[in-house]
């Protein structure tokens, strides 16, 4: 069962000693009743929301279960948009680095695939590779490109 009380003890400022001695049991069984692996009663229910002037429903059932569902999605949402920030600057690097850049654009698609990156981000750390490639061989062997020419 998930509960709230954890959250709404360190808001609070209060260690786990602290809020067990208002509530009048110890410390190890805060923690069970925290972890959920103790179902608290109906009586110690009562006096944990009082003592943290919480209701009941915000610390013990749906309104808890919500609130950590939420916060998950959003930790989920963030950590995309992260590595796709990762990956569109492993992109930039990839046309300044020359002749690294062929090593952030592989390490980029690889990132894609792992990441599990939507189709278009990684079609694009793909091509990227490809031209990084091209320049790559046409900047240190003009001849094998077609169109490119060396300077004399």
């Amino acid at each position: 069962m998930t509960n709230n009380i954890k959250l709404e003890r360190v808001r609070r400022g209060l260690s786990q000693e602290e809020l067990a001695s208002k509530a009048f049991i110890s410390r190890a069984t805060l923690s069970r009743i925290e972890t959920g692996a103790l179902e608290p009663d109906v009586d110690m229910k009562k006096r944990l929301s009082d003592i943290l002037e919480v209701p009941e429903d915000h610390l013990f059932g749906e309104a808890a279960e919500a609130e950590s569902t939420a916060a998950a999605a959003n930790n989920q949402e963030l950590s995309h948009k992260i590595s796709i920030l990762i990956s569109l600057v492993l992109m930039v690097l990839s046309f300044f680095a020359l002749p690294y850049g062929i090593f952030a654009a592989a390490a980029n698609v690889v990132y894609c695939f792992k990441s599990k990156l939507g189709k278009w981000i990684t079609t694009a750390a793909v091509l990227i590779l490809a031209f990084t490639l091209y320049a790559f061989v046409g900047w240190f062997f003009p001849g094998i490109v077609i169109g490119w020419t060396s300077a004399s």
